[in-house]
Order: structure tokens, then C-alpha cells, then sequence
């Protein structure tokens, strides 16, 4: 590719102001500027307090687990792109640490851009991710939003489409969504709610409410 993706390491603080604690850096970009620049990118969180998933050096190991609100939350990465290791994620997944957790949480980067219907074998990754133990799956890749579908209790998100990208040339690529889950534990069981919002991609850089 001749596209290469960096930020100012000043966008770790503004990440850090509007409330993120934990992100996903399992993508096809995350080594463009090569080993070096993915440890700058760990590094760079880690100086703030943000815990990432899908490293792709492999030094950081899975799952994540993070209390919010008294609810423990267990985050697993997957990408097409960085390794493919679907053996791993699954094994992440059912992991002691995972289970001891109150939701699994998995954040997959797969699938091709553009397209709104996931294929035949994304949609047997999870599958396998759903058997292992997921309880939640969230898709990024493809700069559109995609299909949500219940593989038994588990919700799955193919893709949340852009949240922020310089892409505007037609409404698809301008629109992506924004899922608020809560999770709310009832004895030994955890419930969750979803609350899903259209978000707009303005030329001057902006992230709206809803689409246009």
C-alpha cells in the first residue's frame, strides 16, 4: 500500500479526556512504520493509562480485564491483517482469565472494505469466537456498517463503519455507528443492553450525531 497512518502523540491525551480507557490497535495499519513504531504506539498509551489490545509484536498478552462500574470485562482482539491468529484469540477467549470475567469481549478487525455483508468465513470466525466463550464480538475493517446478527447469546457487530476517517465521497462511507452496551449483572448472570447510534463524518474533520 502507499497509504501510511500516523497522530501526533498528543491525541493519546485527548483520547484519555473523552473517557477511552481501552483500545484496539489490531489493524492493517498498526505497522507501517514497522516494529518500531507499534512499540512507539504501546509505549505512547501506556505513558497515559490506556490499555490496548492486538499488539502485533506479541509482548502484550491477552485477554484484558477491566473493571467498570463494578462489572469485570474481559477484551480479546482478532485481525485479519496482523497475524490472522484465529487459534489464539479463541484460546484468549477461553482462557481462566477470560472466564473469570463477567463479559468477553471480543474487537475483530476482518473482512473487506466496502462491503455491508460479511462473508462465509467471517462469519464462521465468529462462530468459533462465539462457541469459545465470546459474549460480545465488534468488527471494524470495512468503512461501512455492516450486518448485526445473534449467534445465540452473542451479539455480533460485523462492522461499526468509520467513527473517524477522511473518507466522504458517498453517504456509506460518511456514516458509521456508535453501540453503547450496558452490562448489568443479575447473581451469577450478566445481561446486556445495546443502544445504537448513527454517527456523520464532516469534511472540516467533525463526528456528528446521525448521518447526512
Amino acid at each position: 500500500t502507499n497509504m501510511r497512518f500516523t497522530f501526533a502523540p498528543s491525541v493519546r491525551e485527548l483520547l484519555l479526556d473523552y473517557g477511552f480507557g481501552l483500545v484496539s490497535i489490531g489493524n492493517n495499519h498498526i505497522q507501517d512504520f514497522g516494529k518500531e513504531g507499534a512499540h512507539a504506539t504501546t509505549r505512547y498509551l501506556s505513558g497515559v493509562g490506556i490499555e490496548y489490545v492486538g499488539d502485533p509484536t506479541g509482548e502484550s498478552a491477552e485477554p484484558v480485564v477491566q473493571e467498570v462500574n463494578g462489572v469485570r470485562l474481559a477484551f480479546v482482539s482478532y485481525s485479519d491483517f496482523v497475524g490472522g491468529d484465529a487459534a489464539r484469540a479463541r484460546a484468549a477467549i477461553a482462557s481462566d482469565a477470560a472466564r473469570s470475567a463477567d463479559a468477553i469481549v471480543v474487537l475483530a478487525h476482518w473482512g473487506n472494505e466496502y462491503e455491508t455483508v460479511p462473508s462465509e468465513r467471517v462469519r464462521e470466525l465468529a462462530r468459533t469466537f462465539a462457541s469459545a466463550g465470546a459474549d460480545l464480538i465488534i468488527g471494524t475493517h470495512s468503512h461501512v456498517i455492516g450486518k448485526v446478527e445473534d449467534i445465540g447469546t452473542t451479539r455480533v457487530y460485523y462492522s461499526l463503519g468509520n467513527f473517524v476517517f477522511d473518507q466522504y465521497w458517498e453517504p456509506s462511507v460518511r456514516c458509521g455507528l456508535a453501540v453503547a452496551v450496558t452490562f448489568t449483572k443479575e447473581g451469577d448472570e450478566t445481561e446486556a443492553q445495546y443502544t445504537e447510534t448513527k454517527v456523520g463524518m464532516r469534511k472540516d474533520g467533525a463526528t456528528t450525531l446521525g448521518c447526512y
